[in-house]
């Protein structure tokens, strides 16, 4: 089973990064995608969301910056393993309490 590693410092810059934390206040709404690789240009640049969901996305470098404004991931078909497919690269995905939760795990 594949394992992503970020640093503290990378972590950091995710959470200062997202493009969706300063307008979601439901921390299930927004998540974070992390790749073992960034995705060629091409695939980032191909991604579309299935369907006619309501999902917004960022590709930025390794991450992918994911908000779901109408409601849960739980329900989404854009999943990590759409993700995997689409960008092929492996990905895990967390969310934004997560995300956070780490980041300040990491803090130094």
């Amino acid at each position: 089973m594949p394992v992503l590693v970020r640093s503290g410092a990378e972590l950091a810059a995710v959470v200062d990064g997202s493009p969706y934390a300063g307008r979601q206040d439901d921390p299930t709404r927004l998540l974070v995608a992390f790749l073992a690789t960034a995705p060629t240009k091409a695939k980032a640049a191909a991604l579309t969301v299935p369907g006619n969901e309501n999902v917004e996305f960022t590709v930025a470098g390794r991450e992918v910056y994911l908000h779901f404004p109408d409601g849960g991931y739980g329900r989404s078909k854009f999943t990590n393993a759409y993700l995997e497919k689409q960008l092929g690269v492996v990905a895990t995905t967390r969310n934004w309490k997560s995300v956070r939760a780490l980041r300040d795990l990491t803090a130094s």
